[in-house]
């Protein structure tokens, strides 16, 4: 997760803020590994992200705002409104049926 953080942080040219490991609730109740970090980056924007780990998936949710914002109701807001849900297997193609 450190390596997802880093790769992120140089692509946007920032620098973390904090940055701390915890567990994320996953689709079916299990916690999964995440890690949250904030961040600001040289073009003036600050920013939050979160990693979740999901066996070999890896999600990350951003949300950035410009650095004279006060964007503490939209960042609960925005990562409140994020869910895992189950996977479910995408239907067979027609073709492969016959």
């Amino acid at each position: 997760m450190k390596r997802d953080e880093t790769t992120f942080l140089e692509g946007v040219h920032g620098s973390a803020t904090s940055s701390k490991q915890g567990h994320t609730p996953g689709a079916n109740g299990h916690m999964l590994a995440s890690l949250d970090f904030t961040f600001n980056t040289k073009y003036d924007w600050k920013g939050a992200a979160k990693v979740i780990v999901d066996g070999q998936t890896v999600y990350m949710n951003v949300v950035m705002w410009s650095k004279g914002s006060d964007a503490s109701k939209v960042r609960k807001r925005f990562f409140a409104s994020y869910k895992l849900l189950p996977r479910t297997r995408p239907p067979e193609p027609a073709a492969a049926k016959k």
